[in-house]
C-alpha cells in the first residue's frame, strides 16, 4: 500500500480496552505511538449503503475537516476496525496519519495534523469504498472515462499516473503498464487498467 505520497511507514497499533465487555461498549482509544496492542473489535449494526459511499471530501462516514475523537466515535458504527496511528514522513518531516482497516481489507488513511486533532486529506486503499455510481479501487480506466470528465492522466509526485477529477474532489491512482514510460503517456491508456488508489482532498 502506497501513501498520498505513496509511502507507508511502519504501523503503529492503537490500544483497545482491557475486557471483552468494555470493547463492545466503548470508543477505541488512542495510545501512545509507541504501544502495540490487539486489534479493536466493535460489534455494531450500521447501513453497509451508507458507511461505505465515497463522495466528495468524505469516505463513508469520515469526513475532512473531523477531529481525532470524531473519528474514535464514527469507527463505533463499523463492525470490526484496526485503528493505527503512522507516520508517512514526507521529504523527511514527521507526517501524521490515522490508518483504519475495515474487515480484514485494505485500509483508508486519514491525514492528520501534528496533534492527530484535525482530517485535511483522505486515501482509499479499500474496494469495500465506492461512489453511488460503483467507483471504486478495482475499477477501470474506461469506468472514470464513462462516469466523470477529466483532461487525460497526469503524473502524480512519486511518478505514477494520475487521473484528477475536479468535480468529484478525488484524484485516482491507476496502475501503470507499458504504456506509461518516464511519468507519461505512451499511446492509448488501456481501458481495464485499474484504480488502486484514490485521494480525496
Amino acid at each position: 500500500m502506497k501513501s498520498f505520497i505513496f509511502m507507508i511507514p511502519a504501523i503503529l497499533l492503537f490500544a483497545c480496552g482491557s475486557n471483552d465487555s468494555e470493547e463492545e461498549n466503548s470508543t477505541p482509544e488512542i495510545a501512545d505511538e509507541e504501544t502495540i496492542s490487539e486489534e479493536v473489535l466493535i460489534n455494531t449494526e450500521a447501513d453497509s449503503d451508507m458507511l461505505y459511499i465515497l463522495r466528495d471530501g468524505s469516505a463513508g462516514l469520515f469526513e475532512i475537516g473531523i477531529i481525532r475523537e470524531t473519528v474514535e466515535e464514527l469507527a463505533l458504527e463499523y463492525g470490526n476496525v484496526e485503528i493505527a496511528k503512522i507516520d508517512l514522513m514526507t521529504e523527511g518531516m514527521p507526517a501524521p496519519a490515522l490508518q483504519l482497516t475495515f474487515n480484514n481489507s485494505e485500509a483508508i488513511i486519514l491525514h492528520s495534523d501534528e496533534g492527530y486533532s484535525s482530517i485535511y486529506a483522505i486515501e482509499v486503499y479499500s474496494n469495500l469504498f465506492a461512489t453511488q455510481d460503483g467507483i471504486g479501487v478495482g475499477s477501470t480506466y474506461d469506468d472514470l472515462e464513462n462516469n466523470y470528465s477529466f483532461g487525460g492522466v497526469a503524473r502524480s509526485d512519486e511518478g505514477e499516473p494520475l487521473v484528477i477529477v475536479r468535480e468529484a474532489g478525488m484524484s485516482f491512482v491507476i496502475e501503470p503498464g507499458d504504456w506509461w514510460k518516464r511519468g507519461d503517456v505512451v499511446g492509448e491508456v488501456p481501458g481495464d487498467a485499474k484504480v488502486t488508489a484514490i485521494f480525496l482532498w
